[in-house]
């Protein structure tokens, strides 16, 4: 709850979120400035002194605003004037003493009160709008009183903004005109609110480095916490919306607007320096929610943070690489949010920068829509070594559509516990690719039309895969990547239960390829692999399988190709050859289908 202050006499009317009294809301009024004790005011009936106000169960008594700005209709608990008085410690004072709006003044007046009081700022010719808005700022924060802008108003370097205040910017607008400044500076403060803040930056001066941070709407810096950036539409700033240093914790940007400087100043895919929201490494405990985020080169960046949440944005039309690219984040949510024509990565969180430091722990995204991704859809990765990872990861119910040229529907690399679940890809390179991971679970996914294979498991150990659909994969009829499913490399300890893989194109090679040191590790069980323009299946003669049964297969040129010729447990249930097989170990009940009668 924001309040008006009366300082003669202490006393507070404590009003709605938006910090102005308004027509048919009702506020709380106590006695005291630190609003625990209650208020003592009696009701107007008919011009007749009533009853005693009561009090609520939380000690307030409510008060009922007629129209904007006016003190409402009771009378004191003394004398019987009409006019709102209080009683505090025995003294009786009218609350209006300083807000002397009477009953049936106009808007136009209650606007002269606000100006005299220093809480709203006009726009009038010749005054220096920076030092004015920086004056009243200054005057209301320690009362918790906002402050309003009202008309456009031009600054020249950054406004500050202290502990406790509260801005209102729905009536005007702020421009800056110095080069690389932040417009608001947010430094050492809490509990500070900047709400309807219309913004606009040069945008001119942008340049391709981290001198562009510094151009930001709204700057948070040094130990600042519980900072609130609500409905602020802030447009043109070089280097960002709204920038978190290092050293901050609990911020939250909500349902804001941001717009960078866009291509005419940011050269695509080349460029990765402009965000709507950046983190800078060591920011705790922050959020970005229901924002609409476009025309810089990256929509949301970090460093290495913790207790993130990114949901429900719509980040578009990134001019330059990413929609959200973290460093190693921990505690992180990204969730619900639409992301569309990016010029690298939707979603990309990486090991980036220090071969010591914290692991990525604890990651779920979900629920995302990425559409027209100009690479990976969804990416986490790792760029250096040591023995940092990434653990512990659930990537679940999200529509990822790549532009293809090269971008996976979702890539993962030294991921250790990742469950992917629930996920629709269409159009990308790979549905999906596992590198170098451990303790992965693939379940209940749909990977549709992708250029090259459908999954692709690479150097990878203990995975479950099991209840995806595979449809039409290979459009590129790339020779060496034209496969339902491949597990290569070391890859081993895989289980691969009930997918079903089909191609109507003609272009899928194999339904699934075996292709690792590990088949001997491997069971493939109630698959169903048909359309093949070769084999359904293919595997190494020379190793063991762990397991294949109740398999469909079907391909041009029949089902298995690279039948092992050693079983440790199980065979195929159905098999083709072109004659009876003289080696292996076979099961009584088993059957091999003559491939030239």
């Amino acid at each position: 709850m924001t309040s008006l202050p009366f300082p003669d006499t202490g006393t507070r009317m404590v009003v709605l979120e938006s910090g102005q009294p308004a027509k048919l809301q009702t506020g709380h009024l106590y006695a005291d400035a630190a609003c625990t004790v209650v208020a003592e005011a009696y009701q107007s009936i008919g011009g007749v002194k009533g009853p005693l106000i009561a009090a609520d169960g939380q000690g307030r008594r409510p008060v009922v605003l007629d129209v904007y700005g006016q003190q409402p209709d009771y009378f004191g608990p003394e004398d019987g004037t009409n006019r709102l008085y209080i009683k505090v410690n025995g003294v009786v004072s009218a609350v209006d003493a300083d807000y002397r709006t009477q009953i049936g003044r106009k808007a136009d007046a209650d606007d002269a009160r606000l100006a005299a009081a220093g809480l709203l700022v006009s726009q009038q010719t010749g005054a220096n709008d920076k030092a004015r808005l920086q004056a009243a700022i200054n005057a209301a924060a320690p009362f918790g009183a906002t402050v309003i802008i009202d008309g456009a108003l031009t600054v020249s370097g950054p406004v500050t903004v202290p502990s406790g205040a509260r801005i209102d910017g729905s009536r005007g607008s702020v421009t800056q005109t110095a080069d690389l400044s932040a417009t608001f500076t947010v430094n050492n403060a809490t509990n500070v609110v900047l709400r309807n803040i219309r913004a606009t930056g040069k945008t001119t001066d942008y340049v391709a480095s981290s001198a562009a941070l510094a151009a930001a709407g709204i700057y948070v810096g040094g130990t600042s916490s519980n900072v609130l950036v609500d409905g602020c539409d802030l447009r043109g700033h070089a280097g960002a919306g709204v920038f978190l240093a290092g050293t901050v914790s609990d911020v939250r940007v909500t349902n804001c607007r941001l717009q960078g400087p866009g291509p005419a100043q940011i050269t695509p895919i080349t460029h990765n320096y402009g965000m709507g929201v950046i983190a800078a490494e060591g920011a705790s405990n922050w959020s970005v929610t229901g924002c609409d985020i476009s025309l810089y080169a990256q929509g949301i960046n970090s460093g290495d943070c913790a207790n993130v949440r990114i949901i429900g944005n719509y980040i578009h039309d990134i001019t330059g690489q990413h929609g959200i690219y973290l460093d190693a984040v921990s505690d992180l949510v990204v969730a619900n949010n639409q992301i569309r024509d990016t010029g690298l990565q939707g979603i990309k969180v990486q090991i980036a920068n220090s071969t010591t430091g914290p692991d990525i722990d604890d990651v779920t995204i979900s629920g995302n829509v990425l559409t027209n991704i100009g690479s990976h859809g969804i990416l986490l990765t790792k760029a250096v070594s040591g023995s940092r990872q990434t653990r512990r990861v659930s990537i679940t119910g999200n529509t990822i559509t790549t532009s293809g040229a090269g971008g996976d529907g979702i890539n993962l690399i030294g991921v250790h516990g990742a469950v992917i679940s629930a996920n629709m890809v269409h159009l990308a390179r790979h549905g999906l690719i596992a590198s170098s991971c451990a303790g992965l679970t693939v379940i209940g996914n749909r990977f549709h039309n992708c250029q090259q294979n459908g999954l692709l498991i690479l150097d990878t150990t203990d995975v479950e895969m099991a209840h995806n659909r595979v449809l039409n994969p290979s459009t590129e009829n790339n020779a060496s990547a034209e496969f339902g499913i491949l597990l290569s490399g070391s890859t081993a300890d895989c289980r691969i239960l009930d997918n079903t893989v089909s191609d109507a194109l003609g272009n899928m090679k194999y339904g699934i390829y075996l292709n690792c040191t590990g088949q001997a590790t491997v069971a493939v069980r109630g698959n169903t692999f048909t359309g093949a323009t070769d084999y359904a299946a293919r595997m190494d003669n020379a190793q063991s399988i762990a397991e294949w049964t109740g398999n469909i297969l079907a391909g041009t040129l029949g089902a298995i190709l690279g039948f092992p010729t050693s079983l440790v447990r199980g065979a195929p249930d159905q098999a083709t050859a072109t004659a009876a097989p003289t080696s292996g170990t076979w099961a009584r009940g088993q059957i091999v289908w003559n491939r030239t009668p």
